[in-house]
C-alpha cells in the first residue's frame, strides 16, 4: 500500500514519526507533503530516509489565487503518485487534501489532532459537510469522537485513537538528569505550552492554553507556600505567541516563577517537577502524556479530552478557566508533596501511560484503520427517496425493494435513504435483506451540500450504483456517478412533473423544480446502463434510455371471484391504496367525489 501523509507544518508533528515507522514495519510506501523549508520535523524525516515532497504553498490564507494553485498542484501530486490512502492531520491540511483527492481513486482519511475547531458553531456546520468526504476519520480523543457522532459524522468510519506518547523516551527510569531548579524541599510545579496569542472569536480573548488561569492561581498559591517554585517551558508559537508570552513575563512578574523558552529536551525539566499542570480552555491530551510517561502526577483542566488522560489515582480535573478551583487542586497536591504520597500518584501515572498511551501500539492501530479502507470488496449501492431508519446495520422503511432482492446474494449491497426524522416506522420492514444500510441527511434544499459530500464519498468507490427516481437524493446521487463515471442503473417509479404538480410543489419553488427534475431525470436515463419502469410505455417515452430496458407492474392479478361476498348489503366500500406523505395521489380529488356522491342520496 502506498500512503501518501500531508501535514501543514514542517516544525510541528512529530508524532508522524512513529506512525511512519508502524507503516514502514508493515512494507507499506510512504511519502510526506509539507511545506518547504527547515523544520524539527522535516530534519525527523530525513534522518529517517522519509520521501519528502516540499509544498509551496504555506497554507496561509494570502490570496484566493495561491489557494487555487496550491489546491490544483496538490491535485496533480496526487494523480502522479496515485497513493492509496491520502492521510492528513490538521483541519487545514485536511480541508486542501480533501479537495485536492476529489476525481481520484485514493480513499482519503483525516486523523484529528485537536478539537479547537469543533467548538466554534460555524466551523462544525462547516466540518459537517467538508467531512462527508473522509473515508474515514481517526479522532485522536473519545472527546473529539463525539464532537464528530454530534455533527452527524457516520459511526461506521469513525473511531478514537490517541496520538499517545513514546513510553520508551519518557522514562524516568532511563533519564535521571535533572535541571537545578530548587530544594529538594521546595514544591516545584511544571506547566510545558506554547504561548498562543489570544483571539477574539474564542474564550474572550484569553490565550488557549490557559496561562492566565495558572497564573492567577499560582499568586495566590505561593503567598501562602513560599517554599515554591513554577516553571513554565514553552517560547511563543509565533510571532504573535512570543509578543504575548513577553507580556504576560513583564506585566505579572510572578513571585516563584521560572520562564524557560521551548528546549530540545524537556525530560531533564519533568524529572525536576513535582506535578504538571495543564489547565488548557481547548485540548486534546497535550502534555499530560508526557508528564504522566514521566511518573509525574498531573493537575489538568475539564476542557477537551484532558480529563481522558488522568484518573483519580493519577492526578486532579479543574474546571477549565476557574483560578479558584485551580487553587484547591493546587492545595490538595501540594499536601500529598508534604506527607510523601504524591510520588505514588506519578507511579500509577506512569502505569497508565503505559497501558493505555504507548504510541507503537496505538500508531499500529492507526495503520489498520488506513488498511481497513482498502479491505473487502466493495459494496453495490442502491439508493432511494424513501424514509427509513437503521436496525443492526440494516435499513427499515414501508416499501421493501423486492426486483432487487437477489442482488445481495450476490455481492455486497449497500442501500442508502432519508433519515425517517418524524415518521412512524414502527411497522416497517427490512428494505433489501442482506444488505447494509445507511441514512443519508436530508430535511430539504439546505442539506443538498451535505448530503451531496455523503453520497460522494459512498459512491466514489462504488462498482455501480442502483437510483430510484424520481427523488432528491437520487437525483444527487446519480448526477455524481455522471461525474465519477460510476456505473449507473435507474429504477423510474414516477414522473417527477407529475409528482411535483400543484397543489404539491407550489409557486416558483415549483415552477424551478419541475422542469429541472424532469431534465435531470431525462439526462439519468439517458445515461445509465439499464434503466426499469413501471409503466409499458408512457414513462419509457418520456425518459428514454440508451441502455438495456425492462417494464415492470407492480399490480398483480387476483381471482375476485373467489372472494366475492354476497350482494344482501347495497352499500358499496371503496379501498385505495396510497401514501398519504404527497397530495399527488388524489385521495382528496376522492373523498370529494364520494361526499357528492353521498349528498346526491346514493350512499
Amino acid at each position: 500500500m502506498k500512503i501518501l501523509i500531508v501535514l501543514k507544518t514542517n516544525v510541528g508533528g512529530m508524532w508522524l514519526i512513529p506512525q511512519i515507522a508502524a507503516m514502514q514495519a508493515r512494507h507499506h510506501e510512504v511519502v510526506v507533503a509539507i511545506p518547504q523549508g527547515l523544520g524539527r520535523l522535516r530534519s525527523a524525516l530525513d534522518a529517517h530516509s522519509i520521501t519528502v515532497h516540499p509544498i509551496e504553498w504555506d497554507f496561509s490564507p494570502r490570496s484566493s489565487l495561491a489557494g487555487l494553485n496550491a489546491l490544483w498542484s496538490l491535485h496533480n501530486f496526487i494523480r502522479r503518485e496515485a497513493p492509496d490512502v491520502v492521510f492528513y492531520h490538521l483541519i487545514l491540511s485536511a480541508l486542501l487534501s480533501r479537495l485536492a483527492a476529489i476525481g481520484t481513486p485514493s480513499r482519503t482519511v483525516h486523523m484529528v489532532a485537536g478539537p479547537l475547531y469543533l467548538e466554534s458553531k460555524v466551523l462544525a456546520t462547516i466540518e459537517s459537510i467538508a467531512s462527508r468526504l473522509d473515508d474515514a476519520i481517526i479522532a485522536g480523543s473519545e472527546y473529539t469522537e463525539r464532537k464528530y457522532a454530534a455533527i452527524g459524522y457516520p459511526a461506521s468510519r469513525l473511531r478514537a485513537i490517541p496520538y499517545g506518547v513514546d513510553t520508551r523516551k519518557f522514562d524516568p527510569a532511563r533519564d535521571s538528569s535533572q535541571e537545578s531548579i530548587a530544594d529538594p524541599d521546595t514544591f516545584v510545579c511544571i506547566m510545558v505550552a506554547y504561548f498562543y496569542a489570544p483571539k477574539q472569536s474564542v474564550f474572550r480573548g484569553q490565550g488557549i492554553k490557559g496561562h492566565e488561569t495558572m497564573i492567577e492561581a499560582w499568586q495566590q498559591f505561593h503567598a501562602k507556600n513560599p517554599r515554591s517554585r513554577i516553571v513554565f517551558v514553552g517560547s511563543g508559537f509565533d510571532d504573535a505567541g512570543e509578543q504575548y508570552r513577553q507580556r504576560l513575563m513583564n506585566d505579572h512578574q510572578l513571585p516563584g516563577a521560572t520562564w524557560i523558552s521551548t528546549v530540545s529536551d524537556v525530560k531533564t525539566y519533568y524529572n525536576s517537577a513535582d506535578v504538571s499542570v495543564s489547565p488548557s480552555l481547548s485540548e486534546n491530551h497535550g502534555a499530560a502524556l508526557e508528564a504522566s510517561s514521566m511518573g509525574l502526577p498531573v493537575i489538568v483542566s475539564d476542557a477537551g479530552a484532558l480529563p481522558e488522560a488522568i484518573t483519580d489515582l493519577t492526578g486532579w480535573v479543574f474546571k477549565a478557566g476557574d483560578a479558584g478551583d485551580l487553587l484547591d487542586k493546587l492545595n490538595q497536591a501540594h499536601e500529598e508533596f508534604k506527607t510523601g504520597r504524591l510520588e505514588e500518584r506519578g507511579h500509577r501515572a506512569r502505569e497508565l501511560m503505559v497501558r493505555k498511551f504507548d504510541n507503537q501500539i496505538l500508531s499500529n492501530e492507526v495503520v489498520d484503520v488506513l488498511e481497513g479502507t482498502l479491505s473487502g470488496q466493495p459494496p453495490l449501492l442502491v439508493v432511494v427517496e424513501q424514509r427509513c431508519v437503521v436496525r443492526d446495520s440494516t435499513l427499515y422503511g414501508f416499501s421493501s425493494l423486492g426486483a432487487l432482492s437477489g442482488l445481495s446474494q450476490q455481492r455486497p449491497v449497500k442501500v442508502l435513504a432519508r433519515a425517517a426524522a418524524g415518521t412512524d416506522l414502527t411497522a416497517s420492514r427490512p428494505l433489501l435483506p442482506g444488505s447494509a444500510g445507511v441514512v443519508v441527511p436530508w430535511r430539504g434544499i439546505s442539506d443538498v451540500l451535505r448530503s451531496a459530500m455523503h453520497l460522494y464519498s459512498h459512491i466514489r468507490h462504488a462498482p455501480g450504483v442502483v437510483v430510484y427516481t424520481p427523488g432528491s437524493i437520487s437525483t444527487i446521487a446519480g448526477l455524481i456517478t455522471l461525474a465519477t463515471r460510476t456505473p449507473l442503473a435507474v429504477v423510474v417509479a414516477g414522473d417527477p412533473v407529475e409528482s411535483l404538480a400543484e397543489p404539491v410543489t407550489q409557486g416558483l419553488v415549483g415552477l424551478i423544480q419541475r422542469p429541472t427534475m424532469r431534465a435531470a431525470t431525462r439526462l439519468l436515463t439517458s445515461r445509465a446502463r439499464v434503466a426499469r419502469y413501471v409503466t409499458r410505455r408512457v414513462l419509457q417515452d418520456r425518459y428514454p434510455t440508451r441502455g438495456e430496458e425492462f417494464g415492470a407492474f407492480s399490480v398483480r392479478r387476483l381471482n375476485y371471484s373467489a372472494t366475492a361476498r354476497a350482494t344482501d348489503n347495497p352499500t358499496m366500500n371503496i379501498l385505495t391504496v396510497a401514501s398519504l406523505e404527497k397530495p399527488y395521489k388524489g385521495v382528496r380529488e376522492l373523498i370529494d367525489a364520494i361526499a357528492a356522491v353521498r349528498a346526491r342520496g346514493s350512499g
